[in-house]
């Protein structure tokens, strides 16, 4: 009877959004703010003493996943991703720079490592059985590589963020939000994880 009702509900939220945005004949413009429902680490580590470039293309910067269910919506995730990638990274190693061009060499001869990302795929799915939200799915693939091109460390992550949220935009907003965090986070565990860094001479 519960997993009913909640059924129920997701189908009657889904509905009003579908209808909302049907009779306003606007597409909706989503930006990835900040989430107070997800606690922020408050843990320190020491920085990892090499010089690293984050290298982002202008796409990806700008990336927005088109949303169609009978409704248009445009969600902002290359600009929150972005900057949460570089935060992420400037609290890791010592020195790091942005670089805007990967064959500027006055740009990448002052650092050891180049990290990029890139989207391979987004979408959005109803959470699974029992729970009456939606889930946001984010896959990247990222590569480390030295300024000669040589690859030091690659993996390819599937971020995802829930929320059940009863406005339907805040809902979307939110579960993305997630979703763009657990990218970069399981990114950060992975390669710190990996140590990457050590082999690099061997």
């Amino acid at each position: 009877m519960k997993l009913l009702n909640k059924t129920k509900r997701a189908c009657f939220l889904l509905l009003v959004l579908i209808i909302f945005i049907t009779i306003t004949g606007c597409a909706a413009v989503i930006n990835l703010t900040e989430d107070d429902d997800i606690t922020k680490s408050q843990r320190q580590l020491s920085k990892i003493p090499i010089r690293v470039g984050i290298y982002l293309s202008k796409a990806f910067r700008n990336y927005s996943y088109e949303l169609n269910l009978g409704l248009h919506m445009h969600v902002n995730i290359g600009p929150s991703m972005s900057n949460e990638i570089e935060k992420n990274i400037n609290g890791a190693f010592e020195k790091v720079l942005i670089v805007s061009e990967l064959s500027s060499k006055s740009q990448i001869e002052n650092v050891d490592v180049i990290i990029s990302s890139e989207v391979i795929d987004t979408t959005i799915r109803p959470a699974g059985t029992g729970y009456a939200g939606i889930e946001g799915v984010i896959k990247c693939k990222w590569t480390i590589i030295k300024p000669n091109g040589e690859i030091v460390y690659t993996t390819t992550i599937i971020g995802k963020g829930t929320d059940d949220s009863l406005v339907g935009m805040i809902r979307v907003r939110k579960c993305f939000y997630r979703a763009m965090r657990n990218q970069v986070e399981q990114f950060m565990l992975e390669s710190m994880k990996s140590r990457w860094w050590e082999h690099m001479n061997k």
